[in-house]
């Protein structure tokens, strides 16, 4: 939550990632405007991959159990909660963003976000499924 706290600053704007990004992409031979679609991608890849650990992360402390050394079935609406907490930080995430002068609060952002860890979870799910099937 640290992480994506400081990335919803200043520091996150799209001006301060294409200045990084965008040099290595046209030093590749990339168009400008290519550049902004690839710069915009990582971006949503980014929240994406960042709420999915997010997610993974709310149902460890909620659950108290490893992730990756349970050999045990969960029911799937154990994740309910960690979803609903990870959603709800990426709404106080938006809130935050609208603050920020160099940063716009996005609802489809949320819609990612929640979406990210969504998919986080299920993964997690379907790993522990397989994983207790092979030692039951």
């Amino acid at each position: 939550m640290t992480f994506i706290f400081f990335a919803s600053t200043d520091l996150g704007a799209m001006s301060h990632q294409s200045r990084l990004l965008g040099p290595f992409l046209r030093w590749l031979g990339v168009g400008e405007a290519q550049a902004l679609e690839i710069i915009g991608f990582v971006r949503k890849g980014g929240h994406f991959g960042g709420y999915a650990l997010l997610g993974l992360a709310c149902w460890r402390g909620w659950w108290a159990r490893p992730l990756l050394f349970c050999c045990e079935r969960w029911p799937l609406h154990q994740a309910a909660v960690p979803l609903v907490l990870a959603a709800l930080y990426a709404c106080s995430d938006e809130w935050h963003q609208s603050f920020v002068p160099s940063r716009t609060a996005s609802v489809s952002d949320v819609l990612l976000d929640s979406t990210g860890a969504a998919v986080g979870l299920a993964a997690l799910w379907v790993f522990h499924r397989l994983r207790a099937g092979r030692a039951g």
